[in-house]
């Protein structure tokens, strides 16, 4: 029987480490959970005691914390108590960071914690939005009535992202291979035919000196420019982020021409829907404001939400505080407003979020059917460049002739 060599915590802080003997990665993997350890990496043990790198923990995904939801909700809703439920669950998945997660909450759960209490020993798994709804609902009595909320909001989460990054796809591929194209003969093709013009001996057009000195450059960009670009683009992308230090990155964003106006719609709904389901369980509003700043993932926004949490608690109410920061355009701020005057907050946040998206898909459908064709059209122009800048000077030494 293969033999693994296992890393895993023994409740919260104690790692351990050790081999274990089992059929496979998933059996060993299994194995460790029944015995109320969440593995970490397991690796098989090859010839020599060399280790085989198979299993290493990740977080949980968003389509995984739906399915978690959704399956706990049902078992809790037929009546099965919650540590038999986590148990059935880690037994039946095939993901195994599903599994380690629900190895964890079963240690945790059988140490005498609640479930929200145990999510949030779990904070790469479960975000505070998670473990401040099920506690709301553990008190309320509604805890499956919560997990479904839950499924729900990662669902339309993943739908919304999934929308983007299906509308931007082909886009991005084609501006980079586009790109990509261009660098290739402005490195490669334009360099050689560069030898043959100077064989001309003949004054060349401005417009093929133009292509010639944005040949040199795309040497310079190609190397060392290029790797030089990558490097500093590493450093920007993994350098620690000062606390409270807004990205240059993220203010322009916002104000770039169609794009941000797209962006501002998706953070909308994100925030309206997000803070609707917490005060919609009883969270009160700083702390409920506070855990839906946090799921933002735009720091300009986020930074202007601290002022408004500033002036929530300075005793302004919620629509009066995002229209003093500007955060969100005037129709959302106004729409909460009214919420607060009739007393549906929490059903006019809903709504603003269900309109937000619709408005953003929309608007995503006309700025991708704006950039493809101009991405095209650039494209072409570019081509007709080069052909014109090679073509015309092979014309006047035949004219010469």
């Amino acid at each position: 029987m293969p033999e693994y060599s296992y890393s895993a915590y023994r409740g919260p802080g104690a790692r351990i480490s050790g081999r274990l003997s089992a059929e496979s990665e998933s059996a060993a993997a299994a194995t460790l959970l029944s015995d109320g350890l969440q593995p970490v990496e397991i690796s098989a043990v090859g010839v020599g005691g060399r280790r085989l790198r198979v299993f290493a923990s990740r977080r949980l995904g968003g389509s995984e914390r739906a399915l978690f939801a959704r399956q706990l909700a049902d078992l809790i809703g037929a009546g099965m108590p919650l540590l038999d439920a986590l148990a059935l669950m880690a037994e039946q998945t095939d993901s195994p960071s599903l599994r380690r997660a629900l190895g964890g909450l079963q240690g945790a759960v059988r140490d005498g914690r609640s479930l929200g209490d145990s999510m949030a020993t779990l904070p790469k798994d479960f975000t505070q939005v998670h473990v401040s709804l099920v506690r709301a609902g553990e008190g309320n009595g509604l805890l499956g009535l919560v997990l479904q909320q839950i499924a729900a909001l990662e669902e339309k989460e993943l739908g919304l992202r999934s929308k983007v990054r299906a509308a931007l796809m082909y886009p991005a591929i084609t501006g980079v291979v586009g790109f990509l194209t261009i660098l290739v003969i402005l490195n490669f093709v334009i360099p050689r035919l560069a030898t043959i013009f100077d064989e001309m001996d003949k004054a060349l057009p401005a417009i093929t000196r133009l292509l010639l000195v944005m040949s040199d450059l795309a040497g310079y960009l190609w190397n060392p420019g290029l790797p030089i670009i990558i490097v500093l683009y590493l450093i920007v992308r993994y350098l620690p982020k000062r606390e409270g230090r807004v990205p240059i990155k993220d203010r322009l964003l916002l104000r770039l021409p169609g794009f941000g106006s797209l962006l501002v719609r998706i953070q909308v709904a994100r925030f309206t829907r997000v803070l609707g389901s917490l005060l919609g369980n009883g969270v009160s509003m700083l702390p409920a404001l506070k855990v839906t700043g946090e799921t933002l993932d735009n720091r300009a926004v986020q930074s202007r939400l601290r002022g408004v949490q500033e002036r929530v608690n300075r005793g302004e109410r919620l629509g009066a505080a995002l229209a003093g920061e500007g955060v969100f355009p005037r129709m959302v701020t106004g729409m909460i407003q009214v919420g607060e005057r009739t007393g549906e907050l929490e059903a006019t946040l809903e709504r603003i979020a269900d309109s937000s998206e619709g408005e953003a898909d929309r608007r995503m459908k006309t700025l991708v059917g704006m950039v493809e064709p101009l991405l095209i059209l650039l494209l072409a122009l570019f081509v007709a460049f080069i052909v014109a800048a090679v073509i015309i000077p092979i014309f006047q030494v035949n004219l010469a002739i």
